[in-house]
């Protein structure tokens, strides 16, 4: 309903009993305020423009640009190169956030094909990183790497796109 009425997403939880009862092992939905400083006027302008993300265990929800926003801040390549004199490059995405994030390859590279290396989608926990392996059709300066973020959805069953430039 959010959505479809352009409101602030709002991650809220109706608990009337202990919590730990709802939520064992888990924590509760909380709706992170992407406001400019932490003062109630900043917050309250950023709640009236819209800027929130939900956040509850692995799943994130949130608008377009304010999901790509934290997303762009969240997951970085630190560091990429190539394997020898082939045409397999490989990339470290680092994961900034305090979530996990579940990624997949969607192709993309040089001439538009690549393959990662990792068989399915590659789940990337929190403040670490993983490296990835890309198949390319022929070394380049530069590499897209175009990643869809399964867990971070802007609409119900639609996860974000993300496309991350690597300088091997």
């Amino acid at each position: 309903m959010a959505l479809k009425h352009n409101l602030a997403l709002i991650g809220t939880s109706d608990v009337h009993e202990l919590i730990a009862w709802d939520y064992e092992g888990r924590f509760r939905p909380v709706t992170l305020v992407l406001a400019e400083d932490r003062t109630p006027a900043a917050v309250k302008r950023a709640l009236f423009e819209r800027r929130t993300v939900i956040w509850q265990d692995e799943l994130l929800i949130a608008h377009t640009a304010e999901m790509t926003a934290l997303l762009e801040a969240s997951l970085v390549v630190s560091k990429s190169g190539w394997y020898g004199s082939g045409s397999v490059a490989w990339a470290e995405l680092e994961n900034r956030s305090s979530a996990v994030l579940v990624v997949r390859n969607e192709g993309g590279g040089v001439t538009g094909r690549s393959t990662i290396g990792q068989p399915g989608p590659v789940r990337i926990e929190p403040h670490s990183s993983k490296r990835l392996s890309l198949g390319l059709d022929a070394r380049a300066s530069s590499v897209e790497l175009r990643l869809t973020v399964l867990n971070a959805l802007v609409a119900p069953q639609e996860p974000t796109k993300l496309t991350l430039i690597l300088q091997p």
